[in-house]
């Protein structure tokens, strides 16, 4: 008995989380238009809409999701299978079954392409042995006889790199594979599906293969092809050299007797792949170890400098030293010895110590010794790693130093340097700097700022602000009375809800109420349509707000105008695709009734209000409330013009 309460009470619990999944989706996700950047829609999320598979890897989560990666269909529509596929690329096996079941419509084959993308075998297993595996999605939308899973899925999932999502496909498939997907998984740069494709469809191999495997370290591939008579080229132990694959250039030099280069060498040097570079230097055929070196620096690889510094050869470098220095004082002893002068050597170096942590101080101090004065990007360096005691160094020494120096340090949040410069420099920072404090809260810094440089006091700060979701730097802008934020509103509906909870009442005009109202109406209503449920609430509420002494209208159109109140921002109308969204249009059509209500109480209609009538009246979305709003004015109107001619 109680087993089956248990059941029962879980069963219950799975029906309530499938209910809530197409609840949330009518009432807080919207589709929006491809932009620029993307030529898919996007499912815009509402603040309160949470879906682990939006987790990113600092914990935080975005609030938009595009329909490729889901899955779902390109076309600028309204998908109804997103409630499925989020459950399917969640992991949600119990959601996903729940679903098929409720709902058999919603499945096509790219059900299945959603969670082998994702990873989620056991629910792609599922929906391979149950469902719809002969539906496509696309196919039906343009009319087009759907295409066999086989020819068009196994190509989708190369670029995930999963082997086991392939071998459960393979272990399914109905048709013979491409043969093209070995050659296209070696495009896609994936090692595990290659080697899955050369084990099941060996036939497949194509010239020059041999060069693809040993680029992606399948050593076994590279040692079965030689074997079998393949040959590669040069390009594949630089390949394989600049990939780090020892074991794979061990090969090519000593059993197919390839013969490493200077590019070899510093390939790997640029990448920092010490093995590689110790194993090259060690075959003692090559003289570039400090070339390589100046590489390895460039991109801040320390131990591989170390190494090549350390264990040089005398056909490296002309360079000589009686005592021990850093290596990046030997790489530019080196330099000169080239012929480079001290000035292009400091600026060469200005770069190469962007990515070093050790041997600063040093390289620094060589140049400073043979009176080189230091350009800014030393000291811009030295504050984006927030270096404090370099950046001290440099200023003590005469070193330049430029706005960007704050911003970079500002960036990365090294307040303790942003303090030291604005104490002991001039050059102050530009916009960016008071961006990033303000976001990370640093008041103080932006005030500090300010009063010595009252031009970045920028009305644009607030518009930044609101981009970033800063609700405390918003709140310290408007205090300040920095920004414009009767014009921003509507910028703040991408973000946070408390943004523009913390907006609105400063845009508003406490003795006009009416007008108030108006504004609202006349900055919202024309993007209903893509304003959030959180954002759609907050301004429902200024509206109350400023709508509370308002007229009241006769009874049947006051009861009428009551409803629409209530449904507006809270429940969902079905559109005429037969989609269910959330009622936006409701709270606008109750908002323009109080305004044209009011407006057409007042004992004359000046020629601007009666402008401003018609264009409201035209604004009014529901036939009911258009039609009973139209009355009332018709009746004003014959009032009126009675009383004219009873004058």
């Amino acid at each position: 008995m109680s087993d089956s309460v248990g059941n029962h009470d879980l069963d219950a619990a799975a029906s309530a989380n499938v209910a809530s999944r197409f609840r949330d989706f009518n009432h807080h996700v919207d589709v929006h238009r491809p932009t620029d950047d993307d030529d898919t829609p996007c499912y815009g999320l509402d603040a309160t809409f949470v879906t682990r598979y939006l987790a990113l890897k600092d914990g935080s989560t975005t609030n938009c999701i595009g329909a490729r990666s889901l899955c779902l269909s390109t076309q600028y529509t309204r998908d109804a299978r997103f409630p499925l596929h989020l459950a399917i690329c969640e992991g949600d096996l119990v959601a996903t079954q729940r679903i098929v079941a409720c709902r058999p419509d919603l499945m096509y084959q790219e059900a299945i392409e959603a969670a082998l993308m994702t990873g989620h075998l056991e629910i792609a297993n599922f929906l391979l042995q149950t469902h719809a595996v002969d539906r496509n999605f696309d196919d039906k939308t343009l009319g087009c006889v759907s295409r066999a899973l086989d020819s068009w899925l196994p190509a989708a999932l190369l670029s995930t790199n999963n082997a086991d999502a392939l071998a459960l496909l393979w272990r399914r498939r109905q048709l013979e594979w491409p043969t093209v997907l070995l050659r296209l998984a070696s495009d896609a740069g994936a090692p595990q599906v290659i080697a899955f494709l050369y084990k099941h469809m060996p036939h497949t191999v194509y010239e020059g293969f041999v060069d693809v495997a040993a680029a992606q370290r399948l050593l076994e591939i590279v040692i079965d092809l030689v074997a079998r008579g393949f040959s590669c080229t040069a390009d594949a132990l630089d390949t394989a050299a600049t990939n780090g694959h020892v074991d794979v250039v061990r090969f090519l030099i000593e059993q197919c007797h390839q013969v490493p280069s200077r590019t070899t060498q510093e390939n790997a040097a640029t990448q920092g792949h010490l093995a590689v570079v110790i194993y090259l230097h060690e075959l003692g055929t090559l003289d570039n170890a400090i070339m390589a070196a100046f590489s390895a620096a460039y991109l801040g690889h320390d131990d591989v400098v170390r190494y090549l510094v350390a264990n040089r050869r005398a056909t490296d470098t002309t360079v000589r030293v009686d005592a021990p220095v850093s290596d990046l004082v030997f790489l530019a002893m080196h330099f000169l010895s080239l012929g480079c002068s001290l000035e292009n050597a400091a600026e060469y170096f200005s770069n190469v110590i962007r990515k070093q942590t050790s041997g600063i101080m040093e390289i620094a101090a060589f140049f400073i010794g043979r009176g080189v004065v230091l350009d800014a990007t030393w000291m811009i360096n030295a504050c984006e790693r927030g270096d404090m005691d370099v950046a001290i160094y440099l200023h003590d020494h005469g070193a330049a130093s430029a706005p960007e120096a704050i911003d970079r340090a500002a960036y990365k949040q090294h307040w303790a340097i942003v303090d030291f410069l604005m104490a002991h420099r001039s050059e102050g920072a530009t916009l960016t700097g008071i961006e990033c404090a303000l976001v990370h809260g640093m008041f103080g810094v932006v005030l500090e700022l300010w009063a010595n440089q009252p031009e970045l006091r920028d009305d644009d700060l607030l518009r930044s602000a609101i981009a970033n979701n800063a609700v405390d730097a918003i709140d310290f802008l408007l205090e300040k009375g920095v920004g414009h934020p009767r014009h921003l509103p509507s910028d703040a509906l991408c973000v946070h809800k408390g943004c523009l909870g913390a907006l609105l009442p400063c845009v508003m005009d406490p003795p006009t109420p009416i007008e108030n109202l108006a504004h609202l109406i006349e900055t919202f209503a024309s993007m209903s349509s893509s304003i959030s449920k959180s954002n759609l609430l907050v301004i429902k509420a200024e509206m109350l707000r400023q709508a509370n002494d308002l007229v009241d209208a006769s009874d049947d159109l006051q009861a009428h105008a009551a409803t629409l109140l209530r449904r507006g921002a809270e429940t969902t109308t079905e559109r005429d695709d037969g989609m269910r969204v959330l009622d936006r249009a409701a709270l606008f059509d109750w908002a323009l009734a109080v305004l044209i209500v009011h407006f057409s109480t007042d004992a004359a209609t000046t020629a601007a209000q009666k402008t401003r009538l018609d264009a409201w009246m035209i604004m009014v979305d529901e036939p009911l409330l258009r039609s009973q709003l139209h009355t009332r004015l018709d009746v004003k109107g014959s009032a009126g013009q009675r009383h004219c001619n009873d004058e």
